[in-house]
């Protein structure tokens, strides 16, 4: 089941330990399954069931929607199709959604004269704001059971990743029914028997999968148990009515997709107290005792990232400055600036909202720093702001293939007071920033900025780290070090790294004047908006100074052809020389890219661990700061 023009993306995780702690979690949902879940939708209270397995959106009875009215603002026609068999007419809006402490806006759905949910609507783990959510089905301390790469979306619902023989599982949890066995179905043209061998027992017998979908399904018992970490199955239910379709229709192309049901019989069996889903480090993971030991079971293995393209020089810039005169900052007639400190700066909080309007319209934005300059929309908020009509199309390339799609506007935005033409982008089907978006800290429209990132100490004596800003509008400080070109330093506030990130030409220097050593497995990182690439640890001979800033170990982008991981794999040399860094993220139609192509990335863990209590950018000055008593 899935919305018109919805697709299905899924993501490859490469499971390993990134080797950091766990510090400055994000923010996590806790839930109890069964327990409905208090929020407030465009500032009024609703009670929502929590699903898993079915669709993750937002979708409310009528009786919510009635009484919400005109706080959902106009409404386009959004309708579901019912397993590719049946039409049911709905409609969307966008609102603001606050969930324990968060708020984002975003998408609801509903079906005029369909309530069929329980309570006010549903909600599923892919649409809440939170990037950590643990659903706990039972009493805690259940161990580790099964770890798996995290894949889907808002527009389906979460799945893990197994590799099964030639087929790729989908294993979800859908606590909502319960039935004898797991389903199991597969994609059209795919015989099922080929992976799953075993036979079928029994009569077939209907299964009600959600409200209005029904499958008839039928016993299918395996020649060898299912062994998936400590969950094992003997028997399954087989999608029995479109068994002959699959065995006769075209092959399906790539790996085909199984996907796993487990319901809440299956869970109870099985002695599973929790799911944590990990949106950040794309992991889903069930906590369960299992039914038996795992001494002479064999394991499926968990899904590996593809062969990709070695990660981009510009991972932190992943659309440049839209190329279009606007207006500069100018203070508003009669309307008093925002409070200053003494010297010049104005002071804000890392984690505070900014209230600005966007065409005469009020939007609440996230601060964040590093990524692209300008205002970053979700989706829903650009409809709400009707911007498409005056948007340019650009796309973003990576190794000469399309990314994504994106919308860029031109408007006029007004923040703290004064006004500036400030570039707006968003990205079609992308609503995961908090509140409405977020906005860079060197396009708010003043010229003195620091932003607060811990609490001063009274006695303590933090180091001034300056650096030169590459342009005015950039919260990025650039640096050169003796035998090290010039390189860029950003500091990424909405980033959880666990260890700094370095180009791959800045990480060939450091290991020429520094040396130093790749060690360990590589993992896939979140660099950017869409765009995951593996990075490996770089330990260094001697510590890689930077004014008060001091790291030993690195993580560097390494190649991802499936040469450059069997040579990774022996330990052979894969960084490039200094100067040849090919691997280049292209933005396309007007949008002008930009890039130096050596950075050093530092994320709130970073900035944690340096003690760094403050970030300031000066514009006139050309100024990029950042005051640290380094670690501890």
């Amino acid at each position: 089941m899935v919305f018109t023009r919805l697709l299905i993306l899924f993501l490859l995780w490469h499971g390993t330990d990134t080797a950091g702690a766990n510090a400055l979690e994000p923010p996590a949902l806790e839930i109890m399954l069964d327990e409905p879940l208090q929020v407030t939708i465009a500032g009024q209270p609703a009670s929502l069931a929590f699903v898993v397995g079915t669709v993750d959106h937002l979708i409310l009875n009528d009786p919510l929607v009635q009484r919400l009215g005109p706080l959902l603002g106009s409404s386009r026609k959004a309708d579901m199709f019912l397993d590719s068999k049946s039409k049911v007419d709905g409609k969307r809006s966008g609102a603001m959604l606050e969930i324990a402490g968060l708020r984002r806006e975003q998408q609801l759905y509903w079906f005029p004269g369909q309530s069929v949910r329980p309570l006010d609507g549903s909600i599923g783990i892919m649409a809440v704001p939170h990037q950590l959510v643990r659903l706990q089905t039972g009493s805690p301390g259940a161990p580790l059971a099964l770890r798996m790469p995290l894949a889907g979306d808002v527009d389906s619902t979460a799945y893990g990743l197994v590799n099964v023989a030639d087929a790729q599982l989908a294993v979800t949890l859908n606590p909502s029914i319960r039935t004898s066995v797991p389903l199991i179905a597969s994609t059209t043209g795919f015989d099922l028997a080929s992976v799953m061998q075993g036979r079928f027992e029994g009569e077939p017998w209907d299964v009600v999968v959600m409200p209005g979908v029904r499958h008839t399904v039928r016993r299918l018992v395996l020649d060898t148990p299912l062994q998936l970490g400590r969950l094992s199955f003997g028997a399954l239910a087989a999608r029995f009515d479109a068994a002959q379709a699959r065995r006769s229709g075209p092959k399906p192309r790539g790996k085909p997709l199984v996907v796993l049901t487990l319901s809440r019989t299956q869970f109870d069996e099985q002695g599973c107290s929790s799911l944590v889903v990990d949106k950040q480090q794309m992991s889903m993971a069930l906590h369960c005792t299992g039914p038996g030991s795992l001494s002479h079971a064999k394991v499926a293995g968990a899904a590996s990232a593809p062969a990709e393209a070695s990660p981009s020089n510009s991972s932190q810039t992943l659309v440049a400055t839209h190329q279009l005169e606007g207006l500069a900052a100018v203070p508003l007639p009669g309307v008093p600036g925002p409070a200053m400190a003494p010297d010049g700066f104005i002071n804000l909080q890392v984690d505070q909202s900014v209230h600005v309007t966007i065409a005469g319209i009020p939007v609440e934005l996230a601060l964040n720093t590093g990524d692209l300059p300008g205002i970053l929309l979700n989706e829903v908020a650009a409809m709400r702001l009707e911007l498409g009509g005056r948007a340019q199309q650009s796309a973003i390339t990576y190794g000469g293939r399309k990314i994504t799609e994106t919308n860029v506007a031109r408007e006029t935005v007004v923040a703290m007071e004064r006004a500036a033409a400030t570039n707006i982008i968003w990205l079609g089907g992308y609503n995961q920033e908090q509140f409405s978006g977020s906005i860079e800290l060197s396009s708010l429209p003043h010229d003195r900025l620091r932003l607060r990132l811990s609490p001063e100490e009274p006695d303590a004596r933090p180091v001034r780290l300056k650096l030169s800003l590459p342009r005015p509008k950039s919260a990025r400080g650039t640096t050169e070090l003796p035998g090290i070109a010039r390189f860029e330093v950003n500091a990424g506030l909405q980033k959880r790294w666990q260890l700094p990130l370095v180009s791959k030409s800045l990480a060939a220097d450091l290991a020429r004047v520094l040396g130093g050593r790749l060690e360990g497995r590589p993992w896939l990182e979140t660099l950017g908006y869409r765009l995951r690439r593996p990075v490996r640890r770089l330990v260094l001979a001697k510590p890689l100074v930077i004014g008060p800033l001091s790291f030993k170990v690195v993580a560097v982008q390494t190649g991802g052809t499936p040469d450059a991981s069997n040579r990774l794999g022996r330990g052979q040399d894969v960084l490039p020389d200094a100067d040849s860094d090919p691997d280049e993220l292209v933005v396309t139609g007007k949008i002008a890219g930009g890039s130096t192509g050596r950075w050093l990335n530092l994320s709130r863990i970073q900035l944690a661990e340096q003690r760094c209590t403050s970030l300031a950018i000066d514009k006139p000055a050309m100024i990029w700061e950042l005051m640290c008593r380094g670690p501890a």
